[in-house]
Formats: C-alpha cells, structure tokens, sequence
C-alpha cells in the first residue's frame, strides 16, 4: 500500500518528514514521486516552514543538492573535506538564517569559518572538535548574541582572549574539555553574560574568574 506523504497538512509534513527522517532519506523519497505530485512534493520542501532539524553532514555534493531543492536545515555538520565554493557561499547566504546547531569536526577552512559568521545570526549551539579557533571563531560570537551552548572538546586557541568584548547573555552552557592554549583561554573581563548556569574545565585567571562568577548569580555547576 503506497501513502502519499506530500498529501499530508503541512504542520504534519514538517514533523515527519523535518524531525523523524534522516537527509539521506529525503532523496529517495524525492525520487518515489514519478508522477505529477513530485512537483507538490518539492514545493513542500521548499516552503518556509518546512526546516529539516536532524544533524548534516555537510559535503559539497549535500550543498548543491540542498540548494537545488532550496531546502532549509537547522543542525548542520562541518568537517574535513568542504569547499568553501561558490554554491557554499550561496547556499548560506539565502538559508544560514535557519542554521540553529553547528558543529566543526576538524573543520580548520577558514574561509567556511567565516562564511558560518556571515551568514548565520541564530546559532544557539555552537560545538567544536579538534579544531584550531582562529579570528572567525571570534566572529561567529559576536554575530551570534542568542547563542546558549558552548562545547569544545580538544581545541586549540593561539589567541588571547578568544571572548573579549562578546554579549552573550542568553548563554547557560560553556565546557571546555582538553584546550590548548598558551594564553587566558577564551574568558576576558569585557565578556559579558548574565545566564551561565553550567562551566566546565576552562582555564581562567583569577580575575577573569571572579568577573565571570561575579556576573552570573544563576551559576549552578563549575567543573575546573
């Protein structure tokens, strides 16, 4: 028994297909429509509020196929491997505003760092792996004031004060795991937030760390 999916109400349509399927999915579902509500179907997929909420992995391949279908994601995967091409700076710049979680794994492009700075305003998850932070990183911060979590997990920082002069006040989560960093990672006594709730195993100065405490009454964990 055949169940045509895109004759589903669109608040529906969304959450099966946004929430409960994977990308890699999508294309075969795509290709199940060999008549004439294939049409529909991308006209589906291309509405504004459709948004697909499971992490990609993005490769160049998955971007020109994303902007083909003019498909909107929200969790996307960057790594080892993705040009920073012409289709890659278009795509972002017509949907990184619905870019919610980014994750770099070993993703050191900074060309695609600072794509992800221009053109994605409403991250509210940012996590890094293995990754060298450069300036950009710096820039996605203060592009990003909404940001909530922040996870890094064996980075490096051959800046000083990666955080200086960033609001972010809808910040609660920052863990640090295995940095590598010869100066005052990332904290600085111009960082202002109001929200931390969790800190995990960053390196602090003294004062840095009673700016920060001092700053965030909610603070409920800190791990050093």
């Amino acid at each position: 028994m055949f169940f045509d999916v895109s004759s589903l109400p669109l608040k529906v349509f969304c959450d099966i297909v946004g929430s409960w399927l994977t990308l890699k999915s999508i294309p075969f579902l795509d290709s199940a429509f060999c008549n004439s509500r294939r049409g529909y179907f991308n006209h589906l997929l291309e509405a504004k509020e459709f948004v697909h909420r499971n992490p990609v992995l993005l490769s160049n391949k998955v971007v020109n196929w994303l902007r083909v279908k003019a498909m909107h994601i929200s969790n996307i995967v960057l790594t080892v491997g993705l040009e920073p091409t012409q289709t890659v700076m278009q795509y972002f710049a017509m949907f990184g505003h619905s870019i919610r979680c980014v994750t770099f794994n070993q993703c050191n492009e900074l060309e695609i760092l600072y794509i992800v700075a221009c053109f994605c305003k409403n991250i509210m998850v940012i996590q890094c792996t293995n990754v060298s932070l450069p300036s950009a990183f710096h820039a996605i911060l203060l592009n990003n004031p909404n940001i909530k979590e922040i996870w890094l997990l064996d980075c490096n920082c051959p800046y000083d004060n990666l955080m200086s002069n960033v609001a972010l006040h809808k910040l609660n989560v920052l863990c640090v795991n295995n940095a590598d960093s010869k100066h005052e990672f990332l904290w600085s006594d111009t960082t202002q937030t109001r929200s931390l709730q969790r800190v995990e195993l960053c390196l602090f100065g003294t004062n840095n760390l009673e700016h920060l405490t001092r700053q965030n009454s909610q603070l409920r964990s800190f791990g050093i």
